[in-house]
């Protein structure tokens, strides 16, 4: 076998997981896309209750009073504290599954496009 050869089989070198490393890579990816849509979820609803806020502050400070805008300060705080909850979690299982592909000599990929 020449250099030649060599060169093109190392490149072409696929590591391949044995079945239980396999199962245990598919199930963080698999947690990782799950809770990217539950922060995105949250963070959407964090986001619109806090435009509500918005609107009504903004509506007072002009003199008007919007009826029916049910917004709580409260309410406000405990989305903002499930949102991060969750946004530390995604870091947390990413995190993992970085250190998961290094340890087996993989390269780290994101599940899908998003990124924080």
């Amino acid at each position: 076998m020449n250099e030649a050869d060599s060169a093109s089989t190392s490149s072409s070198r696929m590591i391949i997981l044995n079945e239980k490393y396999q199962r245990t890579f598919d199930r963080m990816r698999k947690r990782l896309e799950l809770s990217k849509e539950i922060r995105n979820k949250k963070r959407q609803e964090y986001h619109k209750y806090k435009a509500l806020g918005y609107r009504k502050w903004s509506a007072l400070s002009m003199g008007k009073e919007i009826h029916g805008l049910k917004y709580k300060p409260k309410v406000e705080k405990k989305l903002k504290q499930e949102y991060v909850a969750v946004r530390n979690k995604v870091y947390g299982v990413r995190k993992e599954l970085k250190k998961f592909t290094e340890r087996h000599g993989l390269e780290f990929q994101e599940p899908n496009s998003d990124s924080d």
